[in-house]
């Protein structure tokens, strides 16, 4: 299988209506269990425990940073202006398109792939977020229209980690995550949703998620 970055960036101009959002979607970067040995030729197995929660290599890094590029050349930026690593230089004003949220799997190859893709929603530069514990997600309880209760992102917030848009997991090791105060100390400005427990108890070894259980999901 070829892993490569991509998203959806088409001429197709921004939405006009009123509280209408773009989502762009990306899928995260090489990562060592996408790769054959370089002496035998092998494929990893996946069933093997050393693959669990594999980080990118250096060509899934230099993917994420030529796609964060990329973006910001097209005037999707982590935010107006110039920050950090997302200068707007050369960029028409009338063509700059904050990224407001980058919604992100709880996998290392994926917090990875938006780091190097929004690196100052990653270093804490961001207006609103700051270097100490306070960068951690504020989660508010809500009800929605039916009355159910509901975790509400606080507004500062910029890099959300959920569970659920997470690929298929079950069997295979890439697919189960590290704990999660592992991935809270490798990406402390991350906003994790309350529904994500220290250990993966979701990932099972010995059943994988079908296509419609993740459509279900």
């Amino acid at each position: 299988m070829n892993h490569h970055m991509c998203t959806s960036t088409s001429k197709t101009p921004p939405p006009t209506t009123p509280n209408a959002k773009t989502i762009y979607i990306i899928r995260h970067g090489v990562a060592s269990h996408n790769v054959p040995d370089y002496q035998t030729g092998e494929r990893p197995d996946l069933l093997d425990p050393k693959y669990t929660d594999p980080s990118l290599i250096r060509q899934g890094e230099l993917q994420a940073r030529v796609l964060g590029e990329h973006l910001r050349r097209r005037g999707l930026v982590a935010s107006s202006g110039s920050i950090g690593n997302n200068s707007t230089s050369g960029v028409n004003e009338n063509n700059i398109r904050p990224i407001e949220l980058v919604v992100c799997s709880p996998l290392t190859r994926c917090l990875q792939t938006a780091s190097h893709i929004f690196p100052s929603y990653f270093n804490g530069s961001v207006e609103g977020i700051t270097s100490s514990s306070e960068q951690q997600c504020i989660f508010s309880r809500k009800k929605d229209h039916f009355g159910n209760r509901i975790h509400v992102l606080n507004g500062d917030s910029r890099v959300c980690c959920h569970g659920d848009v997470r690929e298929a997991y079950g069997m295979h090791y890439p697919d189960k995550r590290s704990p999660l105060s592992q991935l809270n100390f490798n990406f402390p400005t991350v906003a994790y949703h309350p529904s994500l427990t220290e250990h993966d108890i979701d990932w099972k070894h010995d059943t994988r998620e079908t296509r419609q259980d993740v459509s279900e999901r």
